[in-house]
């Protein structure tokens, strides 16, 4: 898109207006055909809604955007059989004809609800099926009875009659996809609640494009199951597979790593993604059935029927898992043991993206890795290093071992980081990778103690990644002072920079006095007092009960709340200050409102405020090269983040906090609702 700013040529080319139609449809005629597809794309990938507009300027526009309007295609159906047959046929029935030819992505998903969540490691806000990826702390009777009714051994008894009585509900489906698959390879992704069907793997294997299936796998059975489990694992079209271990009991956990890393090192011969992740379960009705794997002992049976070698020897003798893309997502999955058996069993010199996330990595799998792994092929590096519960001593030995491991990559294209910060592992990793990154992702801790990032610390990500576009980073709020805003500055001098996720942390970790004390970390009662703090303010806020409570000021308090405030006219004034020609895209939120004392939440009595007034801003600006400066603004606040507490009128001390910083009006009933609002930025 920036090549073409400024230009004679491109002038005018998104000016979409029904009186610029004309003038968009001959400086577009003008312009080479490759050169119309470049800046689809551009529209495609950054403003959907604008690529429909240039679509409508004239047919040949039209046919052009189709290529991209249509390339991802998503089919949702509903949870049981129950008409399946019609709802697939009303699916197809409202695309546009002849757009079979365009569909590259193609998306079965199950019709139920869905929630909002923010993943820092991804950096964005997303929206994911409400428990397809369920954890059992979120809903814990829930999952109770979904292990009791759907364990190891609880496959229907006349599993085998619906696979066969149903199979014809998803026939208009494997037509669809053998029309696709005669067009182009296309890639089927599998997010539905029930065994692949059989019709619909033998439209993909029959395709002479090469198809691919990408399928998530939320149970193992243990006994023996339908001849169609064992053809799926052992398909050629079986490209992706995500497995959960809902933590059922270790022999069901053992049952399942065997049968994955079967699949894994040869099984499936053409599997390029594998993701592991520990402890979820599927959303669904308890009394419907689940997507299974082939038992461990199936499996093996399947490869002597093939005159194969048993599964360890075929293993070791092939080392045929050509993964692209590993994901160990849990505690104990990406421990040194984990690993040193997956790089036995696949070569590890395909991977092309590695994450190891929810798991504390620690200096031995590091050092493995960094001495014994051969990453010639990898671009993206996902990872979640250090426990806030080490002693710093450990925690050091950690960070260190990790540096040596990133100084043994070769340049990557993508970077997420999950860690408790410090200068040496930053330092390292634009050293090693600065030249080449495009995505970065340096996602704090809350409360973290051990590194906060400085203006210095941007600066040396501006002047180490010259082609950086997309940058997540955690910055500390201090009330919007010169030294916050200078951060903002020097966010903006990073050359190429595309899309910021801004995470604003508002906590408040005082230096103090510790010492150990049953077992428990333990800090000196009252937090120091502040010069700036008025008499009233030096008051310490005896509310909280629990004795390891560092006890907060009122200034603390007002500080907390004057930090963690964020409303549009802060998020707009955050992307002023940037002061970036390049930046399209701003994401900005706000974390560790009055939060005085690592792993301690705020105190009793400020829930609903914080709730409300800690926001997440999504700020975009205008594609149109004649309204650059205008920018559309959404709140895209997480709701689920935080359970809505009752609404009620504050307490005493509470409200008097309020007040200090809002004024008098917030302070009658419920009015602090309507009157809150963030604090300008220093020269803003």
């Amino acid at each position: 898109m920036a090549l073409f700013r400024g230009t004679r040529e491109f002038k005018g080319v998104l000016q979409l207006g029904r009186s610029a139609s004309t003038m968009a449809y001959r400086n577009l005629s003008n312009i080479p055909n490759d050169i119309v597809l470049i800046i689809l794309s551009y529209l495609n990938e950054s403003h959907r809604s604008s690529l429909r507009s240039v679509a409508l300027v004239s047919r040949s526009l039209y046919l052009c955007a189709v290529e991209f309007l249509f390339r991802d295609i998503s089919i949702t159906l509903p949870g049981t059989d129950h008409r399946i047959e019609g709802d697939i046929l009303k699916a197809l029935y409202r695309l546009p004809p002849n757009v079979a030819r365009c569909i590259k992505n193609l998306h079965i998903e199950c019709r139920g609800p869905s929630r909002r969540i923010k993943s820092g490691l991804w950096g964005k806000e997303h929206y994911e099926p409400l428990g397809f990826y369920y954890n059992i702390e979120e809903n814990f009777k829930h999952a109770k009875d979904l292990i009791t009714k759907h364990s190891e051994n609880s496959r229907p008894a006349n599993y085998q009659y619906d696979l066969n009585q149903h199979e014809d509900n998803w026939r208009p489906l494997a037509d669809f996809i053998a029309l696709l698959g005669a067009n182009r390879a296309i890639r089927l992704n599998w997010n539905y609640p029930r065994q692949l069907p059989r019709c619909v793997r033998m439209a993909l294997e029959a395709s002479p494009n090469s198809c691919t299936v990408y399928i998530n796998i939320y149970q193992v059975a243990r006994n023996s199951v339908h001849e169609n489990d064992v053809d799926t694992a052992t398909s050629p079209c079986l490209a992706g597979l995500t497995c959960g271990i809902h933590g059922a009991g270790l022999k069901i956990e053992q049952e399942t790593y065997k049968i994955i890393q079967a699949i894994a090192s040869g099984l499936a011969p053409n599997i390029q993604e594998l993701c592991l992740y520990r402890q979820t379960l599927p959303y669904a009705r308890s009394d419907e059935d689940y997507p299974y794997l082939p038992s461990a002992y199936v499996i093996e049976r399947a490869f002597l029927q093939q005159r194969r070698d048993p599964l360890k020897n075929a293993a070791k003798a092939s080392k045929g898992g050509k993964l692209q893309r590993l994901v160990l997502d849990g505690p104990s999955l990406g421990d040194v043991t984990r690993f040193l058996e997956w790089r036995d069993l696949i070569d590890i010199s395909c991977l092309k993206t590695l994450q190891l996330t929810n798991t504390s990595i620690d200096e031995a799998t590091f050092l493995e890795l960094a001495n014994n792994c051969t990453f010639s092929s990898l671009e993206t590096l996902i990872l979640w290093i250090g426990r806030v519960e080490l002693p710093k001593p450990e925690a050091i030995a950690e960070h260190q071992a990790f540096c040596t491991f990133i100084r043994s990559l070769r340049p990557l294209e993508d970077i997420r980081i999950m860690a408790d910060l410090r200068s040496d592992l930053l330092t390292a990793t634009l050293n090693q990778h600065g030249a080449t990154l495009v995505n970065l992702v340096l996602s704090l801790r809350p409360k973290s103690e051990f590194f906060a990032v400085s203006i210095h610390d941007v600066e040396a990500i501006a002047k180490s990644c010259p082609v950086l576009q997309s940058l997540s980073i955690t910055i500390p709020r201090s009330k919007g002072d010169a030294a916050e805003v200078a951060i903002y500055r020097a966010l903006g001098s990073i050359p190429q920079v595309r899309k910021l996720f801004l995470t604003l942390d508002a906590s408040y970790i005082a230096p103090g006095i510790e010492y150990e004390e049953d077992g428990f970390r333990e800090y000196e009662n009252d937090l120091p007092n502040d010069p700036s703090f008025d008499s009233s303010e030096q008051r310490v806020f005896l509310r909280n009960e629990a004795p390891f409570w560092r006890f907060p000021r009122i200034g603390h308090l007002c500080n907390g709340l004057i930090n963690a405030a964020l409303d549009e006219t802060l998020a707009r004034a955050i992307f002023k200050a940037i002061e970036s020609r390049t930046l399209d895209i701003l994401q900005v939120d706000s974390i560790g409102a009055c939060e005085f004392e690592p792993d301690r939440p705020y105190p009793i009595g400020f829930d609903q405020i914080i709730y409300q007034i800690t926001r997440c801003w999504w700020l975009e600006r205008n594609p149109r090269d004649d309204r650059r400066d205008d920018l559309m603004v959404e709140d895209v606040t997480p709701k689920t983040r935080l359970i809505p507490p009752e609404q009620k009128p504050l307490e005493v001390d509470v409200a008097e906090v309020v007040c200090k910083v809002w004024g008098d009006d917030a302070c009658v009933g419920l009015d602090w609702t309507e009157v809150w609002h963030s604090f300008p930025l220093l020269g803003g």
